[in-house]
């Protein structure tokens, strides 16, 4: 009931509700049902997938969540990103937001009045903590900084 007189208020103010803010980044006029249901659906698929090709032998028969992780451009940085896939129920698939800085902002810190470019969760907590990803270490690309996680 909270809930429903706190939206209700948002409303009035004319604010976005947390459902309006879900409805806009997640579904479509154009898919039948929910885009929302389909996205988590195939997110629980993937990560719930187990993969036995990097285990020693003889953890060959224990089944392992896959790690996924979120890497995008854009300004407002991975916080943003962590509190949309909340909203939406969906933080719970990711391990980690990588946020590369837009515009010729490289080499720019937290500490320096940028947004967070990197947030990730610890698995046994559940919580999330930010951390300045490496994006100096490479050029200014997605597919660079994919090249140069995977070399190191």
């Amino acid at each position: 009931a909270a809930a429903k007189a706190e939206a209700e208020a948002a409303e009035d103010r004319g604010e976005w509700t947390t459902a309006d803010l879900v409805a806009y980044n997640f579904e479509s006029p154009f898919v039948e049902g929910s885009r929302l249901d389909l996205l988590r659906a195939s997110l629980e698929r993937l990560s719930s997938s187990s993969t036995t090709t990097t285990m020693p032998p003889e953890a060959a028969d224990v089944s392992c969540r896959r790690v996924l992780a979120v890497l995008t451009r854009n300004e407002s940085g991975a916080v943003a990103v962590l509190n949309l896939l909340r909203l939406a129920g969906l933080d719970c698939f990711f391990t980690a937001i990588w946020s590369m800085p837009t515009g010729g902002k490289k080499g720019a810190k937290q500490g320096d009045g940028a947004a967070a470019g990197g947030v990730w969760r610890d698995p046994a907590a559940g919580s999330w903590s930010t951390f300045d990803p490496p994006f100096d270490a490479t050029h200014d690309h997605k597919a660079d900084l994919l090249q140069h996680l995977v070399e190191n």
